[in-house]
């Protein structure tokens, strides 16, 4: 017989081990079960509650300023009466490398200037001095006509307060009599005239001295 039609011996098949074959099985069934466990699109519904999303008019809006009246204004700064000190010793000193101007300062030793909680003796002194370097006549004129406004009240308290040590009725009226005065300034006199009227005899009388040397300052300037 040629070698062409000699048979070649069968192969003999691998034999697997029975604890392999056993853990096959157990993977294949635990496949089938979880494919079968999946729910089916039409039964999520029921299972998770689909929420629809807001419209936009229907989102919260969000306000990044607080209206709340009763809450402090995040943006409002006490600044410490320290600070405003310094700025007039270091301008007195005449350093003029460790000295710079600074207006929120600035207005602030204006708007407090006769509070001598905030603004004490030495730094009012402090703040004639630095009075005429001030840039602008509009705002040293200002300063003038509100000095000579609170001169105005405490003469008109004075006189209040002899009319009745004398038994008579005290003048009424406001202070604020000017016709060409602008609804700005009118409210700004209005503010004076509520703080003047909440200081006691003693604030009164303090706040008419500093108003006589501011005047006596600024009257050649304006």
């Amino acid at each position: 017989m040629s070698k062409s039609h000699e048979k070649k011996p069968a192969k003999s098949k691998k034999r697997v081990a029975k604890h392999i074959l056993a853990a096959r099985e157990k993977s294949n069934a635990n496949v089938e079960n979880n494919v079968d466990d999946v729910p089916s699109s039409s039964s999520l519904s029921d299972i998770v509650p689909i929420i629809p999303s807001p419209l936009e008019s229907d989102r919260p809006s969000i306000n990044k300023k607080n209206k709340n009246p009763s809450s402090p204004n995040p943006k409002t700064h006490t600044k410490p009466p320290t600070e405003a000190s310094n700025y007039l010793i270091l301008w007195s000193s005449a350093k003029e490398d460790a000295w710079k101007f600074n207006k929120n300062t600035q207005s602030w030793l204006l708007r407090h200037m006769y509070d001598d909680d905030l603004v004490n003796k030495k730094t009012f002194g402090l703040l004639l001095e630095y009075m005429p370097s001030i840039k602008g006549t509009g705002m040293l004129e200002r300063l003038v006509k509100e000095a000579f406004l609170r001169a105005k009240l405490y003469k008109k308290f004075e006189a209040a307060n002899k009319e009745e040590t004398d038994g008579a009725a005290p003048a009424a009226g406001n202070v604020v009599d000017d016709d060409s005065a602008t609804a700005e300034t009118i409210a700004a006199n209005n503010l004076i005239e509520k703080e003047f009227a909440s200081l006691d005899d003693h604030g009164k009388r303090k706040v008419y001295k500093r108003c006589r040397r501011i005047h006596d300052v600024l009257k050649e300037l304006v």
